[in-house]
Parts: C-alpha cells; structure tokens; sequence
C-alpha cells in the first residue's frame, strides 16, 4: 500500500477517534501535501482508500440515514479537499449525492442539534410496540387507536398519534388487504396437473 495513503488513513483515524481535537480538515490536507504524499492532481482512488482501512459505518436497515454522522462528514470532507468528485463520494461511501454536497460545503463537521419537539416515545417503548404489532395476527389487524389503548396504562404518552408515528419512522404502512380471487375451474386443474407431473421434486429442482 503506498505511504500516502497509509498516512492519510493515520490522519483521518486520529482526528475521527479523538472528540475534542481542534485538528481540522484543512489541517490533514495541508500536512499531508507538505510532505509531498497526496496532491489533488493525483489523488487516491476509492479502492486505493478501501484497503487502508477507512471504514465507513453503513447501517444495515437503512441503507441511506437521513442524517450522516460527524465521521462520515469528516470523510466527506477529506475526499472532497484532496480533488474527488461528489458522485464518486457519493458511491463509495454509499449515501446520497445531495447528503454528500451538503457536508462538503458545511462549515464545521460536528451536525447541529436537530430542532423540533422530541419524541413522546423512546425506542425502548417502540420496540415494545412494535413487537406486538408483529408476533400476532391480532395485533396486525389493530388500528392505530387501539393499540394506544392497549399500550395507555404501561405507556402513558401512547396516543393513536404517537404510536401512527413511532411505526411510520420503522417503515409500517397501514392500508385495506386485498382478498386473493378464487380459483378458477381451469386453474385447478391445471396445478393439479402439474402437481401429478412434478410431485417427485426436490426443493433445488
């Protein structure tokens, strides 16, 4: 692996691991084009970065957070001073072009504190919540009124509009099921048929 990159990654884990530095990106970029290592005419490629082990955290449910991380703004930040593109940012940190021209340009790199009235519910009582909605039959057909009637004497902040919220932000939609159609005479025969003739599979066949 060249020396650049192994003391950019350097650069890049100290700042990210140590909360109260004052180091910032500029100063990454100005020490490491001091030393004659990056220079953003010949800057690092994304797999070049990949193998010096800067990680990036993809959460796994959500592929694209709404808001990035103070580390993913910082690397952001990084690979747009050394001379990459937002797309190839974009792509290799897997988040969205919007999200990476937005922390490029922010002026400092901890996010701001999100305004706005907190949650009534905590994610201890969504969990709650949430897991009655799907270990039962029952518990998927309530309305959104009910199961605030539920929940009220446990959780008392459970409204019909929290709990409508608390499930709209782990991805619940509620809407009519649709009955599946009977089957017709022909299509009964033919999948009885069918069964006649490949009664025998197996699974991988």
């Amino acid at each position: 692996m060249p020396e650049s990159l192994q003391d950019l990654a350097k650069a890049l884990t100290a700042h990210t691991q140590t909360k109260a530095s004052k180091f910032n990106i500029v100063n990454i970029v100005n020490i490491v084009a001091m030393d004659h290592i990056v220079s953003p005419i010949n800057p690092p490629t994304a797999d070049a970065l990949l193998q010096a082990h800067i990680k990036v955290p993809v959460a796994q449910e959500h592929p694209h957070r709404r808001h990035l991380t103070r580390d993913q703004r910082l690397q952001v930040q990084t690979l747009r001073h050394i001379g990459h593109q937002l797309n190839d940012i974009a792509r290799f940190l897997d988040i969205l072009w919007r999200q990476a021209q937005y922390a490029a340009s922010a002026e400092q790199v901890t996010p701001k504190k999100r305004s706005g009235r907190p949650s009534f519910l905590n994610n201890k009582e969504v969990n709650e919540i949430e897991l009655y909605v799907v270990s039962s039959k029952l518990g998927r057909f309530m309305s959104f009124f009910e199961l605030s009637t539920v929940f009220m004497p446990s959780i008392p902040y459970a409204t019909e509009g929290a709990v409508r919220y608390a499930l709209y932000r782990r991805g619940y939609r509620r809407y009519a099921a649709r009955q599946k159609p009977p089957l017709s005479p022909k299509n009964i025969r033919e999948r009885l048929e069918f069964l006649a003739t490949h009664g025998d599979w197996t699974r991988y066949q």
